[in-house]
């Protein structure tokens, strides 16, 4: 599976790639959507460092950014190959979960859950204007339904395809109709973005390699 698996690599480019056009292209003078680099949750989740050390590290992005200006913060995890999200929808003051592979998640990552979840108030605390420490802590956790053609390998391409749908509004069920079609269009959207400043060549050898009958794809 791990061959298979969407690399932190190609994540990491996307926390930049697509913040940066949230930023400046959809959302211009509307609240803000940040996806975070998949380092905070692997730090959170592998504890070398304090709250307060992670979340000044890693929540440069939002520094300065006031509680009531953003909207949501996207935090994609990688735990033993199998890629999952956490949402922070600030509007809506909840937390709501992606999982393609569990039906319940939040009963599957109940403990990581909540590591991430008091990790995440410490950044906000350290970070963002107007927060007041322990609210999120209070509020309620739902999940997206993945429903629709899903395997056990392109998590980490429903990850980020449900996460760029639900950048402007949160859905109940992100529907997923072809897995091929999925993934091709993630790369050449991330591809030939204007804000992109990765060649093919790199994002390619980011993505997992599928194995088709005429052979490689070179796609997820």
């Amino acid at each position: 599976m791990a061959s298979q698996c969407v690399s932190s690599g190609y994540v990491r480019m996307a926390s930049f790639l697509y913040t940066k056009v949230w930023r400046v292209k959809e959302f211009v003078g509307k609240s803000e959507r940040v996806l975070l680099t998949p380092d905070f949750a692997l730090r959170v989740l592998e504890p070398r460092d304090s709250n307060y050390i992670i979340g000044t590290k890693y929540g440069k992005v939002l520094k300065n950014i006031s509680f009531n200006s953003l909207a949501t913060v996207f935090v994609p995890v990688l735990v033993k190959e199998h890629w999952w999200g956490v949402c922070f929808d600030i509007k809506g003051k909840a937390i709501r979960l992606i999982d393609s592979i569990f039906k319940n998640p939040a009963e599957k990552h109940a403990d990581n859950l909540n590591d991430l979840v008091n990790a995440m108030d410490t950044m906000f605390e350290v970070n963002v204007p107007g927060y007041q420490t322990g609210t999120m802590r209070n509020w309620r956790t739902e999940f997206i339904n993945i429903a629709g053609n899903v395997d056990n390998k392109s998590c980490g391409v429903i990850m980020l395809s449900c996460m760029k749908a639900c950048a402007p509004r949160f859905v109940a069920q992100y529907e997923v109709h072809d897995l091929v079609k999925l993934r091709t269009t993630l790369m050449l959207d991330d591809l030939l973005s204007e804000y992109n400043d990765v060649t093919y060549a790199i994002l390619e050898a980011m993505l997992p390699r599928a194995r088709t009958r005429g052979g490689s794809s070179g796609l997820p």
